[in-house]
C-alpha cells in the first residue's frame, strides 16, 4: 500500500476524503490528516507518505510554499493539489513544482480515481526502478549513509553493499542549522555544496543529510582530521556568512560500521542538549555544561517561587541597581539548574518572572507602560533563545534595557531610595533581610545604617509608613477593614492595636475626627 497524506484547512474536506473512495481497492491507504502546512511538514518527517493530497488555500503556508519546501528534502513523493478556484497562475506553478494534477472543489469520484491510478502506475515504475538499482553503484555515498543510518537494524541489509566502506573507524559528526526561518533552496543547496566539497577535497568522509542534520560520517576520529577540515571555526567560516547560527556534535568512534548509529544517536543526544553545554565548540561525550556568570552557591531544595523572583528582581530595579537584579537571575538560573528544570521549564520560568517584573514596574512609570508590548515580545524572545550563555546575556541586556534609572549610589542615596520604596510598596510584605538581598548588604549592617538615616528601626518606620497610609484610606472614606486589607493587615484587631500605638488614638475615632473636621 502506498502512503497518503491529506492536508487541508477544512475539516468537512479533510474527513470527506478519507471516505470518498475505497483508497485500499487502488492501492493506497490514508495514514493521517493536516490541518495547515506546519502540521504537514511535521506529518511528513514521521510518515513519509507516497502520495500527498494539499488544499492550495491554506492559512499562513499555502499549498503551493509547502511543496517546494518538501521538494527540497524529498523530491520522490507525488502531490495533488485541491483548489477552489480555476486559477491559471496557479494550475502554471503547480505544474512547476511538478504537481501530478490539479482538481477543482467540489471534488469528482471519477476524476480522483482517474488520477490515483495514473500516480500508482507512476510509483510502481519508480519502485521497479529502485529494485533494480539497489546494488548502489548508482547511489551516491551520501543517500548510502541516509539509508543506513535508517534501516541498520533491517534484516534485508546487505553487508555486501558497504564492502568498499571497510575503515579503520568511524564517527559520525552533526551540525544543525538554529534558525527560525530557512534559508532560501539556492543559498541552501550552496551552503550544502560548500560543505560537501570540504569533505570531499580533504577525503575526510561521507557527507550526508539526515532529518534535521547535516552530517558527516569520518572515516577517522575527528581528532585525526581536525586539522584539515571540522575544527569548529573552520564550520563558522562556511555557515555563518550565510547569518545562520549553528550547533555542531560528534559521537563515539566506533569500529564497525554496522555500529555508526550509536555514535548517530549520541551525536543528535548532544545537539539536543546544546542549551546546557559550553558553546563555540563541537560537543562531544567530554564536553562540560556551561557554568560561566552563574551562581554557584549551595541552594535549597525547595521549589523555586517564580513570584518572590519577580519580588526581588523589582526591589533591585525600584533602587537602579542592575547588578543586584544580574545576581538575582543568576541565582534563580543555578537553582533552576541544581533542580534539574529542562530548557523548556527554564525559558517559561524566566518569561513568567520577567512578565510579572515589567508588570510591576509598568505601573509606576509611564513611559515604560507605553512600551509594554515591545518589551512582551522581548521577553518572548527567550524562546528560541539556543544556550545558556546566550539567555544570559540576553536577560542581562533585557533588564538593562527596562532599568531606565541605573545609577550608581551612594549610601544616601540608596538610603533615600530604600525609604521611597518602602513608602509606595507598605502594603507588602517587606522585610528587612529581603531588602537587604537585592541591595548586597548585610541584613544587621543595613539595619544599624536605616536607623542611622531615619531616626526609626527598620519595623517601626514600617509601621509608621502603613499607618500613614491608613490615615489617607480612612480620610477618603473607606471603612475600617477595608483599610486593614489595602495596607497588608489580614486580622482587623490587629490593626486596630498598631495603629492606636502608632497614631494614639483608634482608627474608628481617627475616621469620625476627619468627618467632623470636614463637617
Amino acid at each position: 500500500m502506498y502512503k497518503v497524506l491529506i492536508v487541508d484547512d477544512e475539516p468537512n474536506i479533510r474527513d470527506g476524503l478519507r471516505t470518498l473512495i475505497p483508497w485500499g481497492q487502488y492501492g493506497f491507504q490514508v495514514m493521517d490528516v493536516a490541518a495547515n502546512g506546519n502540521e504537514a511538514i511535521i506529518m511528513h518527517q514521521s510518515i513519509v507518505p507516497d502520495l500527498m493530497i494539499v488544499d492550495i488555500r491554506m492559512p499562513g503556508m499555502n499549498g503551493l510554499e509547502l511543496i517546494q519546501k518538501l521538494r527540497e528534502s524529498d523530491p520522490r513523493v507525488q502531490f495533488l493539489i485541491l483548489s477552489g478556484y480555476a486559477d491559471f497562475q496557479y494550475a502554471q506553478k503547480a505544474i512547476q513544482a511538478n504537481v501530478h494534477a490539479y482538481i477543482l472543489k467540489p471534488i469528482d469520484e471519477t476524476e480522483l480515481i482517474g488520477c490515483l491510478v495514473d500516480i500508482a502506475e507512476t510509483l510502481d515504475l519508480e519502485a521497479e526502478n529502485r529494485r533494480t538499482e539497489v546494488d548502489h553503484k548508482v547511489w551516491e555515498r551520501e543517500h548510502r549513509v541516509q539509508w543506513a543510518l535508517a534501516n541498520l537494524h533491517s534484516k534485508d541489509i546487505d553487508a555486501q553493499a558497504f564492502s568498499d566502506l571497510k575503515w579503520d573507524s568511524y564517527q559520525i559528526l552533526l551540525v544543525k542549522l538554529n534558525s527560525e526561518h530557512a534559508l532560501e533552496a539556492e543559498l541552501d543547496a550552496q551552503m550544502k555544496q560548500e560543505l560537501k566539497f570540504r569533505v570531499d577535497t580533504a577525503d575526510s568522509g561521507i557527507f550526508f543529510t539526515v532529518d534535521t542534520y547535516l552530517g558527516v560520517l569520518l572515516k577517522d576520529s575527528l581528532k585525526a582530521v581536525r586539522q584539515s577540515l571540522l575544527a569548529y571555526d573552520d564550520l563558522a567560516k562556511i555557515i555563518h556568512p550565510y547569518g545562520i547560527p549553528f550547533s555542531a556534535a560528534v559521537g563515539m568512534a566506533v569500529n564497525s560500521f554496522e555500529a555508526i548509529k550509536s555514535s548517530y544517536d549520541a551525536a543528535a543526544q548532544l545537539i539536543k542538549r546544546q542549551f546546557f553545554l559550553e558553546d563555540n565548540q563541537i560537543f562531544n561525550e567530554n564536553t562540560k555544561p556551561y557554568q560561566s556568570r552563574i551562581s554557584q552557591q549551595i541552594v535549597s531544595a525547595e521549589a523555586l517561587d517564580l513570584d518572590e523572583t519577580s519580588d526581588l528582581l523589582y526591589y533591585a530595579m525600584d533602587i537602579g541597581s542592575v547588578d543586584a537584579a544580574e545576581q538575582i537571575l543568576s541565582e534563580t538560573l543555578h537553582h533552576m539548574l541544581q533542580t534539574e528544570l529542562t530548557e523548556q521549564e527554564i525559558k517559561s520560568g524566566f518569561v513568567r518572572i520577567l512578565s510579572n517584573l515589567l508588570g510591576k514596574i509598568s505601573l509606576h512609570n509611564a513611559k515604560l507602560q507605553s512600551e509594554t508590548p515591545l518589551y512582551m515580545e522581548r521577553i518572548i524572545a527567550i524562546y528560541p533563545v539556543s544556550t545558556l550563555k546566550e539567555l544570559q546575556l540576553y536577560m542581562g541586556r533585557l533588564i538593562s534595557q527596562m532599568n531606565l534609572q541605573a545609577e550608581q549610589f551612594d549610601s544616601d542615596m540608596l538610603l533615600k531610595k530604600m525609604v521611597d520604596l518602602i513608602r509606595r510598596n507598605c502594603h507588602e510584605n517587606l522585610k528587612l533581610e529581603t531588602l537587604a538581598k537585592v541591595f548586597n548588604y548585610n541584613s544587621a549592617y543595613l539595619g544599624k545604617i536605616f536607623k542611622s538615616y531615619t531616626g526609626e528601626y527598620f519595623n517601626t518606620f514600617l509601621d509608621q509608613a502603613r499607618m500613614e497610609k491608613a490615615k489617607e484610606l480612612l480620610g477618603e472614606g473607606l471603612k475600617v477593614y477595608q483599610v486593614a486589607e489595602r495596607i497588608g493587615y489580614t486580622n482587623v484587631d490587629y490593626f486596630h492595636s498598631k495603629f492606636r500605638n502608632v497614631i494614639g488614638i483608634s482608627p474608628t475615632a481617627y475616621r469620625k475626627s476627619i468627618v467632623k473636621e470636614i463637617d
